[in-house]
């Protein structure tokens, strides 16, 4: 497996690992979570929105991976940009929970350019 491909998988849990503080809420009720989460403020609501987030990320960057690595781009580039979406992701997440929004658009647009340029990267293999 290559390091792109470990990286798929980092981004899942990070997807994961970010709405811990939305399920650790003491009132939350995981019999009817999609309500809890609707009434939750503050750092919890935030979690959860990052969450979401997350996974509409991955609907775009697994496929960029796996194209890129289907058609033989750089496998070097591939990697690295893929680690650096990681990264920006992991970003994302902190500044999302701690309520810094022009940081957190930054790291959306740096993992967001990221998955493009590991989407066009066959085009120069």
């Amino acid at each position: 497996m290559t390091i792109a491909d470990w990286t798929i998988a980092a981004a899942v849990f990070l997807t994961y690992i970010v709405m811990l503080p939305a399920k650790l809420d003491p009132s939350f009720d995981n019999r009817d979570p999609r309500a809890c989460h609707a009434a939750q403020k503050g750092l919890r609501r935030r979690a959860y929105s990052a969450h979401l987030n997350g996974f509409e990320a991955l609907v775009f960057f697994i496929p960029a991976v796996l194209l890129a690595e289907f058609r033989g781009a750089p496998q070097g580039f591939v990697d690295a940009a893929a680690l650096v979406f990681v990264v920006a992701r992991a970003a994302y997440g902190a500044c999302y929970l701690a309520n810094l929004g022009a940081a957190r658009s930054v790291a959306w647009a740096v993992g967001f350019l990221s998955a493009c340029a590991i989407f066009v990267s066959p085009l120069w293999s």
